[in-house]
Protein backbone atom coordinates (compact mmCIF):
# COMPACT_ATOMS: atom_id res chain seq x y z
CA UNK A 1 0.00 0.00 0.00
CA UNK A 2 1.34 3.46 -0.84
CA UNK A 3 2.22 5.82 1.92
CA UNK A 4 -0.67 8.24 2.44
CA UNK A 5 -0.28 11.90 1.65
CA UNK A 6 2.65 11.48 -0.70
CA UNK A 7 5.20 11.86 2.13
CA UNK A 8 8.39 9.86 2.29
CA UNK A 9 8.87 7.41 5.11
CA UNK A 10 11.23 8.55 7.86
CA UNK A 11 12.43 5.89 10.27
CA UNK A 12 14.76 8.08 12.33
CA UNK A 13 14.75 7.55 16.10
CA UNK A 14 13.68 10.34 18.42
CA UNK A 15 16.55 12.79 18.38
CA UNK A 16 17.72 13.44 21.96
CA UNK A 17 19.96 16.23 20.76
CA UNK A 18 16.95 18.02 19.27
CA UNK A 19 15.02 17.52 22.47
CA UNK A 20 17.94 19.00 24.44
CA UNK A 21 18.12 21.91 22.05
CA UNK A 22 14.45 22.61 22.63
CA UNK A 23 14.99 22.55 26.40
CA UNK A 24 17.89 24.98 26.11
CA UNK A 25 15.81 27.25 23.87
CA UNK A 26 13.01 27.32 26.41
CA UNK A 27 15.42 27.97 29.29
CA UNK A 28 17.10 30.80 27.46
CA UNK A 29 13.74 32.41 26.75
CA UNK A 30 12.77 32.23 30.40
CA UNK A 31 15.95 34.06 31.40
CA UNK A 32 14.66 37.18 29.68
CA UNK A 33 12.81 40.00 31.37
CA UNK A 34 9.50 39.20 29.61
CA UNK A 35 6.37 38.11 31.50
CA UNK A 36 5.67 34.36 31.93
CA UNK A 37 2.87 34.51 29.33
CA UNK A 38 5.16 36.25 26.88
CA UNK A 39 7.90 33.70 27.59
CA UNK A 40 5.52 30.82 26.92
CA UNK A 41 4.21 32.38 23.72
CA UNK A 42 7.72 33.04 22.47
CA UNK A 43 8.87 29.53 23.36
CA UNK A 44 5.89 27.98 21.60
CA UNK A 45 6.51 30.06 18.50
CA UNK A 46 10.19 29.10 18.37
CA UNK A 47 9.46 25.41 18.99
CA UNK A 48 6.84 25.38 16.22
CA UNK A 49 9.34 27.02 13.87
CA UNK A 50 11.92 24.38 14.77
CA UNK A 51 9.37 21.60 14.22
CA UNK A 52 8.42 23.04 10.84
CA UNK A 53 12.07 22.88 9.83
CA UNK A 54 12.25 19.23 10.93
CA UNK A 55 9.18 18.41 8.85
CA UNK A 56 10.67 20.18 5.84
CA UNK A 57 13.74 17.97 6.31
CA UNK A 58 11.49 14.89 6.67
CA UNK A 59 12.77 14.35 10.22
CA UNK A 60 9.35 13.48 11.55
CA UNK A 61 10.38 11.86 14.84
CA UNK A 62 12.39 14.95 15.77
CA UNK A 63 9.43 17.14 14.89
CA UNK A 64 7.16 15.04 17.14
CA UNK A 65 9.56 15.59 20.05
CA UNK A 66 9.38 19.35 19.49
CA UNK A 67 5.57 19.26 19.25
CA UNK A 68 5.55 17.42 22.57
CA UNK A 69 7.59 20.30 24.04
CA UNK A 70 4.95 22.71 22.75
CA UNK A 71 2.14 20.65 24.25
CA UNK A 72 4.01 20.62 27.56
CA UNK A 73 3.71 24.42 27.52
CA UNK A 74 0.30 24.69 25.83
CA UNK A 75 -1.63 21.36 26.00
CA UNK A 76 -4.40 22.53 23.66
CA UNK A 77 -2.21 24.07 20.98
CA UNK A 78 -4.03 22.99 17.81
CA UNK A 79 -1.05 23.68 15.56
CA UNK A 80 1.14 21.31 17.57
CA UNK A 81 -1.59 18.65 17.68
CA UNK A 82 -2.12 18.94 13.94
CA UNK A 83 1.64 18.82 13.37
CA UNK A 84 1.93 15.61 15.40
CA UNK A 85 -0.93 14.09 13.44
CA UNK A 86 0.77 14.97 10.17
CA UNK A 87 4.10 13.50 11.34
CA UNK A 88 2.49 10.25 12.45
CA UNK A 89 0.69 10.09 9.13
CA UNK A 90 3.97 10.55 7.27
CA UNK A 91 5.43 7.72 9.37
CA UNK A 92 2.37 5.63 8.49
CA UNK A 93 1.59 5.29 12.19
CA UNK A 94 -2.11 5.68 11.60
CA UNK A 95 -3.69 5.14 15.02
CA UNK A 96 -1.66 7.85 16.81
CA UNK A 97 -2.18 10.11 13.78
CA UNK A 98 -5.95 9.65 13.98
CA UNK A 99 -6.00 10.23 17.76
CA UNK A 100 -3.95 13.42 17.41
CA UNK A 101 -6.16 14.64 14.56
CA UNK A 102 -9.30 14.11 16.59
CA UNK A 103 -7.90 16.10 19.52
CA UNK A 104 -6.66 18.82 17.16
CA UNK A 105 -10.12 19.07 15.60
CA UNK A 106 -11.57 20.09 18.97
CA UNK A 107 -9.09 22.96 19.34
CA UNK A 108 -8.54 24.15 15.75
CA UNK A 109 -9.27 27.90 15.78
CA UNK A 110 -8.77 28.99 12.16
CA UNK A 111 -10.49 27.85 8.95
CA UNK A 112 -7.15 26.86 7.46
CA UNK A 113 -6.26 24.69 10.46
CA UNK A 114 -9.74 23.16 10.54
CA UNK A 115 -9.39 22.16 6.87
CA UNK A 116 -5.88 20.79 7.40
CA UNK A 117 -6.92 18.70 10.41
CA UNK A 118 -9.98 17.40 8.58
CA UNK A 119 -7.80 16.35 5.64
CA UNK A 120 -5.40 14.49 7.95
CA UNK A 121 -8.30 12.86 9.78
CA UNK A 122 -9.96 11.74 6.55
CA UNK A 123 -6.72 10.36 5.16
CA UNK A 124 -6.07 8.38 8.35
CA UNK A 125 -9.56 6.93 8.26
CA UNK A 126 -9.18 6.09 4.58
CA UNK A 127 -5.82 4.42 5.11
CA UNK A 128 -7.09 2.40 8.08
CA UNK A 129 -10.13 1.29 6.13
CA UNK A 130 -7.85 0.36 3.22
CA UNK A 131 -6.05 -1.97 5.59
CA UNK A 132 -9.32 -3.59 6.57
CA UNK A 133 -10.34 -3.84 2.92
CA UNK A 134 -7.09 -5.55 1.98
CA UNK A 135 -7.54 -7.95 4.89
CA UNK A 136 -11.06 -8.65 3.60
CA UNK A 137 -9.64 -9.33 0.14
CA UNK A 138 -7.20 -11.86 1.54
CA UNK A 139 -10.01 -13.48 3.53
CA UNK A 140 -12.15 -13.81 0.41
CA UNK A 141 -9.24 -15.28 -1.52
CA UNK A 142 -8.78 -17.94 1.17
CA UNK A 143 -12.56 -18.57 1.38
CA UNK A 144 -12.87 -17.18 4.90
CA UNK A 145 -16.17 -15.55 4.06
CA UNK A 146 -17.36 -14.82 7.58
CA UNK A 147 -14.13 -13.00 8.40
CA UNK A 148 -14.39 -11.04 5.15
CA UNK A 149 -17.93 -9.94 6.02
CA UNK A 150 -16.84 -8.93 9.53
CA UNK A 151 -14.02 -6.81 8.12
CA UNK A 152 -16.13 -4.99 5.53
CA UNK A 153 -18.90 -4.36 8.05
CA UNK A 154 -16.35 -2.84 10.43
CA UNK A 155 -15.64 -0.07 7.90
CA UNK A 156 -19.07 0.14 6.28
CA UNK A 157 -19.83 3.41 8.05
CA UNK A 158 -16.66 5.00 6.69
CA UNK A 159 -16.93 3.70 3.11
CA UNK A 160 -20.70 3.64 2.67
CA UNK A 161 -20.55 6.34 -0.04
CA UNK A 162 -17.83 4.53 -1.99
CA UNK A 163 -19.46 2.65 -4.94
CA UNK A 164 -16.54 0.22 -5.17
CA UNK A 165 -16.87 -0.64 -1.49
CA UNK A 166 -20.61 -1.17 -1.86
CA UNK A 167 -19.94 -3.74 -4.59
CA UNK A 168 -17.26 -5.48 -2.52
CA UNK A 169 -19.56 -5.59 0.51
CA UNK A 170 -22.37 -7.12 -1.56
CA UNK A 171 -19.96 -9.69 -2.99
CA UNK A 172 -18.67 -10.69 0.46
CA UNK A 173 -22.20 -11.20 1.76
CA UNK A 174 -23.14 -13.17 -1.35
CA UNK A 175 -20.16 -15.52 -0.98
CA UNK A 176 -20.94 -16.03 2.70
CA UNK A 177 -24.59 -16.74 1.91
CA UNK A 178 -23.65 -19.27 -0.78
CA UNK A 179 -21.34 -21.06 1.67
CA UNK A 180 -24.13 -21.57 4.23
CA UNK A 181 -26.54 -24.51 4.36
CA UNK A 182 -29.78 -23.74 2.45
CA UNK A 183 -31.87 -23.30 5.61
CA UNK A 184 -29.46 -20.63 6.92
CA UNK A 185 -29.12 -18.55 3.78
CA UNK A 186 -32.20 -16.43 4.39
CA UNK A 187 -30.43 -14.93 7.43
CA UNK A 188 -27.16 -14.36 5.60
CA UNK A 189 -27.08 -10.56 5.70
CA UNK A 190 -28.19 -7.90 3.22
CA UNK A 191 -29.11 -9.09 -0.26
CA UNK A 192 -27.85 -7.14 -3.22
CA UNK A 193 -27.44 -8.93 -6.54
CA UNK A 194 -24.43 -7.69 -8.44
CA UNK A 195 -24.94 -7.12 -12.14
CA UNK A 196 -22.36 -8.51 -14.54
CA UNK A 197 -20.14 -5.41 -14.78
CA UNK A 198 -20.16 -4.94 -10.99
CA UNK A 199 -19.18 -8.57 -10.42
CA UNK A 200 -16.34 -8.30 -12.93
CA UNK A 201 -14.97 -5.19 -11.20
CA UNK A 202 -14.95 -7.01 -7.86
CA UNK A 203 -13.31 -10.09 -9.37
CA UNK A 204 -10.60 -7.98 -11.01
CA UNK A 205 -9.90 -6.46 -7.59
CA UNK A 206 -9.99 -9.86 -5.91
CA UNK A 207 -7.60 -11.55 -8.37
CA UNK A 208 -5.45 -8.51 -9.15
CA UNK A 209 -2.28 -10.33 -8.01
CA UNK A 210 -2.79 -13.16 -10.47
CA UNK A 211 -3.85 -10.87 -13.30
CA UNK A 212 -0.68 -8.79 -12.90
CA UNK A 213 1.50 -11.91 -12.74
CA UNK A 214 -0.21 -13.41 -15.79
CA UNK A 215 0.24 -10.22 -17.82
CA UNK A 216 3.93 -10.22 -16.92
CA UNK A 217 4.34 -13.93 -17.72
CA UNK A 218 2.64 -13.53 -21.11
CA UNK A 219 4.83 -10.55 -21.92
CA UNK A 220 7.93 -12.64 -21.13
CA UNK A 221 6.51 -15.62 -23.07
CA UNK A 222 6.40 -17.79 -19.95
CA UNK A 223 3.18 -19.43 -21.06
CA UNK A 224 3.20 -22.39 -18.67
CA UNK A 225 3.64 -20.00 -15.75
CA UNK A 226 0.76 -17.85 -17.01
CA UNK A 227 -1.50 -20.91 -17.23
CA UNK A 228 -0.61 -21.93 -13.67
CA UNK A 229 -1.24 -18.45 -12.28
CA UNK A 230 -4.58 -18.07 -14.05
CA UNK A 231 -5.69 -21.53 -12.91
CA UNK A 232 -5.07 -20.32 -9.36
CA UNK A 233 -7.17 -17.22 -10.03
CA UNK A 234 -10.05 -19.27 -11.42
CA UNK A 235 -10.08 -21.37 -8.26
CA UNK A 236 -10.69 -18.20 -6.23
CA UNK A 237 -13.81 -17.54 -8.29
CA UNK A 238 -14.40 -19.08 -11.74
CA UNK A 239 -16.66 -16.25 -12.94
CA UNK A 240 -13.90 -13.79 -13.84
CA UNK A 241 -14.05 -12.86 -17.53
CA UNK A 242 -10.61 -11.29 -17.61
CA UNK A 243 -9.07 -14.38 -16.02
CA UNK A 244 -10.79 -16.65 -18.57
CA UNK A 245 -9.76 -14.44 -21.50
CA UNK A 246 -6.09 -14.42 -20.51
CA UNK A 247 -6.37 -18.11 -19.66
CA UNK A 248 -7.51 -18.98 -23.19
CA UNK A 249 -4.63 -16.97 -24.67
CA UNK A 250 -2.11 -18.54 -22.29
CA UNK A 251 -3.29 -22.10 -23.05
CA UNK A 252 -3.17 -21.49 -26.81
CA UNK A 253 0.31 -20.00 -26.62
CA UNK A 254 1.52 -22.78 -24.31
CA UNK A 255 0.25 -25.55 -26.62
CA UNK A 256 1.71 -23.86 -29.70
CA UNK A 257 5.10 -23.37 -28.02
CA UNK A 258 5.15 -26.95 -26.72
CA UNK A 259 4.38 -28.39 -30.17
CA UNK A 260 7.05 -26.24 -31.79
CA UNK A 261 9.59 -27.31 -29.17
CA UNK A 262 8.72 -30.99 -29.68
CA UNK A 263 9.17 -30.75 -33.43
CA UNK A 264 12.44 -28.85 -33.04
CA UNK A 265 13.74 -31.51 -30.62
CA UNK A 266 12.44 -34.30 -32.86
CA UNK A 267 10.44 -35.86 -30.04
CA UNK A 268 6.82 -36.99 -30.28
CA UNK A 269 4.49 -34.30 -28.88
CA UNK A 270 1.71 -35.18 -26.44
CA UNK A 271 -1.13 -34.65 -28.89
CA UNK A 272 -3.84 -35.96 -26.55
CA UNK A 273 -2.88 -33.38 -23.91
CA UNK A 274 -2.70 -30.65 -26.55
CA UNK A 275 -6.17 -31.54 -27.83
CA UNK A 276 -7.63 -31.55 -24.29
CA UNK A 277 -6.04 -28.16 -23.48
CA UNK A 278 -7.35 -26.62 -26.69
CA UNK A 279 -10.87 -27.87 -25.92
CA UNK A 280 -10.55 -26.13 -22.56
CA UNK A 281 -9.40 -22.94 -24.31
CA UNK A 282 -12.47 -23.10 -26.57
CA UNK A 283 -14.73 -23.36 -23.51
CA UNK A 284 -13.05 -20.30 -22.02
CA UNK A 285 -13.43 -18.29 -25.21
CA UNK A 286 -17.11 -19.19 -25.44
CA UNK A 287 -17.60 -18.08 -21.84
CA UNK A 288 -15.77 -14.80 -22.43
CA UNK A 289 -17.59 -14.08 -25.71
CA UNK A 290 -20.83 -13.59 -23.76
CA UNK A 291 -19.34 -10.33 -22.44
CA UNK A 292 -19.86 -7.53 -25.01
CA UNK A 293 -16.57 -5.88 -24.00
CA UNK A 294 -14.59 -8.96 -25.06
CA UNK A 295 -16.72 -10.30 -27.89
CA UNK A 296 -14.69 -8.74 -30.69
CA UNK A 297 -11.34 -9.75 -29.18
CA UNK A 298 -12.59 -13.31 -28.80
CA UNK A 299 -13.02 -13.70 -32.56
CA UNK A 300 -9.27 -13.64 -33.27
CA UNK A 301 -8.48 -15.83 -30.26
CA UNK A 302 -11.08 -18.41 -31.31
CA UNK A 303 -9.72 -18.47 -34.86
CA UNK A 304 -6.21 -19.15 -33.60
CA UNK A 305 -7.36 -21.85 -31.20
CA UNK A 306 -9.49 -23.56 -33.88
CA UNK A 307 -6.65 -23.47 -36.41
CA UNK A 308 -4.23 -25.06 -33.93
CA UNK A 309 -6.88 -27.62 -32.92
CA UNK A 310 -7.30 -28.65 -36.57
CA UNK A 311 -3.55 -29.01 -36.87
CA UNK A 312 -3.39 -31.21 -33.77
CA UNK A 313 -6.31 -33.29 -35.04
CA UNK A 314 -4.47 -33.80 -38.36
CA UNK A 315 -1.33 -34.88 -36.50
CA UNK A 316 -3.32 -37.35 -34.43
CA UNK A 317 -5.03 -38.73 -37.53
CA UNK A 318 -1.67 -39.18 -39.27
CA UNK A 319 -0.29 -40.87 -36.18
CA UNK A 320 -3.32 -43.18 -36.07
CA UNK A 321 -2.91 -44.02 -39.76
CA UNK A 322 0.78 -44.73 -39.29
CA UNK A 323 0.29 -46.89 -36.19
CA UNK A 324 -0.50 -50.20 -38.03
CA UNK A 325 2.39 -49.58 -40.42
CA UNK A 326 4.78 -48.88 -37.54
CA UNK A 327 3.64 -52.09 -35.86
CA UNK A 328 4.45 -54.06 -39.00
CA UNK A 329 7.87 -52.41 -39.14
CA UNK A 330 8.47 -53.38 -35.50
CA UNK A 331 7.51 -57.02 -36.18
CA UNK A 332 9.76 -57.18 -39.24
CA UNK A 333 12.74 -55.69 -37.40
CA UNK A 334 12.39 -58.27 -34.63
CA UNK A 335 12.75 -61.03 -37.25
CA UNK A 336 15.45 -59.26 -39.26
CA UNK A 337 17.70 -59.17 -36.19
CA UNK A 338 18.01 -62.98 -36.35
CA UNK A 339 21.20 -64.11 -38.11
CA UNK A 340 20.01 -66.24 -40.99
CA UNK A 341 23.57 -66.77 -42.23
CA UNK A 342 24.06 -69.64 -39.79
CA UNK A 343 22.30 -72.95 -39.49
CA UNK A 344 19.17 -72.67 -37.34
CA UNK A 345 16.99 -75.43 -35.97
CA UNK A 346 14.22 -76.68 -38.21
CA UNK A 347 11.51 -75.85 -35.68
CA UNK A 348 12.76 -72.26 -35.29
CA UNK A 349 12.90 -71.82 -39.05
CA UNK A 350 9.34 -73.09 -39.36
CA UNK A 351 8.16 -70.65 -36.71
CA UNK A 352 9.91 -67.78 -38.47
CA UNK A 353 8.28 -68.73 -41.77
CA UNK A 354 4.83 -68.68 -40.15
CA UNK A 355 5.56 -65.32 -38.54
CA UNK A 356 6.77 -63.85 -41.84
CA UNK A 357 3.79 -65.27 -43.69
CA UNK A 358 1.46 -63.65 -41.17
CA UNK A 359 3.33 -60.36 -41.53
CA UNK A 360 3.16 -60.57 -45.33
CA UNK A 361 -0.60 -61.14 -45.09
CA UNK A 362 -1.04 -58.09 -42.83
CA UNK A 363 1.10 -55.92 -45.12
CA UNK A 364 -0.93 -56.98 -48.14
CA UNK A 365 -4.16 -56.23 -46.28
CA UNK A 366 -2.99 -52.75 -45.24
CA UNK A 367 -1.62 -51.55 -48.58
CA UNK A 368 -4.99 -50.76 -50.23
CA UNK A 369 -5.85 -48.48 -47.26
CA UNK A 370 -3.17 -45.92 -48.16
CA UNK A 371 -2.67 -43.60 -51.08
CA UNK A 372 0.14 -44.97 -53.23
CA UNK A 373 1.94 -41.61 -52.93
CA UNK A 374 1.89 -41.60 -49.15
CA UNK A 375 4.83 -42.41 -46.92
CA UNK A 376 2.85 -45.29 -45.38
CA UNK A 377 2.26 -46.88 -48.81
CA UNK A 378 5.94 -46.63 -49.68
CA UNK A 379 6.91 -48.17 -46.33
CA UNK A 380 4.48 -51.06 -46.83
CA UNK A 381 5.82 -51.67 -50.34
CA UNK A 382 9.36 -51.85 -48.96
CA UNK A 383 8.15 -54.18 -46.20
CA UNK A 384 6.49 -56.48 -48.73
CA UNK A 385 9.74 -56.81 -50.67
CA UNK A 386 11.85 -57.28 -47.55
CA UNK A 387 9.46 -59.90 -46.16
CA UNK A 388 9.54 -61.84 -49.42
CA UNK A 389 13.34 -61.74 -49.40
CA UNK A 390 13.48 -63.07 -45.83
CA UNK A 391 11.11 -65.86 -46.74
CA UNK A 392 13.39 -66.77 -49.64
CA UNK A 393 16.43 -66.85 -47.33
CA UNK A 394 14.57 -69.06 -44.85
CA UNK A 395 13.70 -71.50 -47.61
CA UNK A 396 17.39 -71.69 -48.48
CA UNK A 397 18.29 -72.32 -44.83
CA UNK A 398 15.75 -75.12 -44.26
Amino acid sequence: MDRPGGFEYDNEPIDDADRQQAEELRASLYRSDASPAQNTETAVRHLLDQAAQRIAGKRYQSAIALFDEVLGLAPTNAQALAGKAKCYLCLHNLRPALDAARVAARHADTPELVDAVRAIHDECVRALSDRHLEAARQALRSRQFQRAVDLVEHISGVRADDPTFVEIRAYAHDRLRRSLPPDERRNGGPRQKLVHDELQRVLSWLTSDELDQADDALTRKLYAEAVTVLDRASRIDPRGVRVAFLGAIAIYQHVAADLESAFDDQRPPDLAAAEANLRRAVEMVEFVAADPLYREDCVAVRENVDRLARMVADFRAKRARARPVNECVRRFNAIADINLGRTIPYQQASNLKRTLASLATDVARLRPNYDSRSQEARTLADLAKATAELLRQLNDVI
